[in-house]
């Protein structure tokens, strides 16, 4: 077994959590999120209400909780864009 270090400084971490959190995302998300899992990451766009992309990303489940890996900077996007809803 080997140890590696990974520098995270390029992504920022979006923390998305709560009873319905999977089901609000499902509606927000291009992604399928009845196949995200524990062990099991996916990839994914969200757009806006034309339909145009406003960030890419890549979703996993952590202690209950869905973090969207965005971006550096993206996550201040994202973010407002999320609580509308």
């Amino acid at each position: 077994m080997h140890s590696t270090l990974v520098d995270l400084q390029p992504f920022d971490l979006l923390a998305v959590d709560g009873e319905d959190s999977k089901r609000f995302l499902q509606g927000q998300l291009s992604c399928n999120i009845d196949e995200l899992t524990i062990n099991q990451s996916l990839t994914g766009i969200l757009c806006n209400i034309k339909g145009r992309t406003i960030a890419d990303f890549r979703i996993f489940e952590y202690q209950q909780t869905n973090f969207l890996q965005l971006n550096a900077a993206m996550a201040e996007i994202v973010k407002p864009v999320l609580d509308k809803y």
